[in-house]
């Protein structure tokens, strides 16, 4: 069985570029994710969490609006924490889930907590990793978490990608806190949920 991290080592070693070897659709897609994450809050001097960082691109988006703040990378993959490493030799990237009880960020908190893109695999039991996931990012937060997903209500839907119901996940986010907002108004196929302390 292939597992979504086999799935993500086979597109680095394949991709032709950085969009590629991570599964985005195209920079300006990602772009257009990123800064709908960073609008949750004013990040200033914050300390914030990535969760499925890839290559460390959120780093590269955020850096240059916020250079002042305290970024921390995890991933499930060794081989994109190494790469991320590679690249920025001065920030924290960590190999870690946050699912495990063991997991390396234990006892640590972060002002924000970012997800961007690393649901979008169709896994077994999906939902409950969302759920699983979604719960231990607000854990971990001070102020804020914000994840995007793909949209039931995209012009399209590609094998092998998980859809997520917008309901289904504000659903979700209110069985967490009762501060939510969602954000379906960037791009159709996609859309972002910030979960509030």
């Amino acid at each position: 069985m292939t597992t979504i991290s086999d799935t993500y080592n086979k597109m680095l070693a394949e991709g032709v570029n950085d969009a590629e070897r991570v599964g985005w659709g195209n920079a300006n897609s990602q772009k257009m994710r990123f800064s709908v994450l960073t609008e949750i809050g004013d990040l200033g001097n914050d300390t914030i969490l990535d969760v499925g960082c890839g290559l460390g691109a959120y780093f590269d988006y955020i850096h240059n609006t916020y250079p002042n703040l305290s970024y921390t990378g995890v991933d499930i993959n060794p081989n994109m924490i190494q790469e991320a490493q590679q690249r920025h030799s001065d920030i924290k990237f960590i190999h870690t889930d946050i699912t495990s009880d063991t997991h390396a960020l234990k006892g640590r908190k972060f002002d924000y907590v970012f997800l961007s893109g690393a649901l979008n695999l169709s896994a077994n039991k999906h939902r409950d990793t969302i759920e699983n996931i979604m719960k231990e990012m607000f854990a971990l937060a001070n102020k804020g978490v914000a994840i995007n997903f793909l949209s039931i209500f995209s012009d399209y839907l590609s094998p092998g990608e998980y859809y997520c119901n917008p309901e289904e996940i504000l659903r979700l986010a209110f069985s967490i806190t009762q501060k939510v907002t969602l954000r379906h108004d960037y791009m159709p196929h996609d859309f972002t949920i910030y979960l509030y302390k």
